[in-house]
């Protein structure tokens, strides 16, 4: 069974009243005085997870499995390696982040999304992306050749397009609030004066899907480490309005390796300034090291 560009407009309506549940489940969790916010470890990595992150999870798993039942699903609360090679098995597979943005949902910032994802295992594609917003009721998706398209909840919807900033010391670049590593402590106060601004926005997801692809900002980067369910829908939403997505070397994402985590960090961009952009910061890393 291939997919067609029909089958996954059909998946993505019918994931449509999920994934907004997901964030109703979120909200719920967010009105209260405690997030029952917790440390959890993945690969080595330390990182908050809460309540939300659960409650969402187990309700978008149960979905997924009754809608599509001969579809892998790789969740970001429960994942393993022995779960993630045994759902690979399978040719497509669902990539759910119940909640990106788990620091700033506990910091109450506003800044915080659900997201899935539609993975062709077999040709190392991504096939749906899927980003909500909770606090403003706002969907973004894509399917490949089908464009990104913001859904409101009114129910009205536009497509979006990156920006058409061509000039890197024009840019607008947006970077993590909370995830900040010593070597962006170091690399930011040096490109703070390349770029017009820089702004601290939390969640990932909610970067690429709310920042880059309607041209609010033109550059995202990461220099950590990042699982493949935090970038997959982003990755897809990004490239379908017109920009970009590659490691800190220009070098595509495989989506290939058997942790399912990426290593060389990610360059989020508008298409027009990514070359210089990774000059830029290749450069200010050589810098510091």
């Amino acid at each position: 069974m291939t997919l067609q560009q029909a089958d996954l407009e059909n998946i993505v309506a019918k994931l449509t009243p999920v994934i907004k549940q997901a964030g109703a489940i979120v909200m719920d969790v967010y009105a209260k005085p405690d997030v029952g916010s917790m440390k959890k470890h993945y690969l080595g990595r330390e990182e908050i997870t809460t309540d939300a992150d659960f409650a969402a999870q187990e309700y978008l798993k149960e979905e997924l499995k009754k809608l599509y039942p001969r579809f892998g699903i790789i969740a970001e609360e429960d994942a393993n390696l022995a779960i993630i090679t045994e759902q690979l098995k399978k040719r497509y597979v669902f990539n759910v982040d119940p909640l990106d943005g788990s620091v700033d949902f506990e910091n109450r910032t506003g800044e915080f999304t659900n997201m899935i994802s539609l993975f062709d295992n077999r040709e190392k594609k991504v096939l749906i992306g899927m980003t909500y917003k909770p606090p403003t009721k706002e969907l973004v998706t894509a399917i490949p050749d089908g464009g990104t398209f913001m859904h409101y909840y009114d129910g009205s919807k536009v497509r979006l397009h990156v920006s058409d900033t061509e000039n890197f010391s024009e840019s607008i670049v947006v970077t993590s609030k909370f995830h900040k590593s010593e070597k962006m402590q170091k690399v930011l106060p040096l490109l703070k004066p390349k770029i017009k601004y820089a702004a601290e926005i939390g969640s990932g997801g909610n970067k690429m899907a709310f920042w880059i692809a309607p041209g609010q900002a033109n550059i995202y980067f990461r220099l950590s480490k990042v699982p493949y369910w935090d970038i997959m829908a982003g990755h897809l939403i990004v490239e379908e309005a017109g920009g970009k997505l590659t490691d800190l070397q220009g070098n595509p994402i495989s989506y290939a390796e058997s942790d399912y985590d990426h290593k060389t960090g990610i360059l989020v961009t508008n298409g027009k300034v990514h070359d210089v952009a990774k000059k830029e910061i290749q450069d200010l890393l050589s810098m510091i090291k």
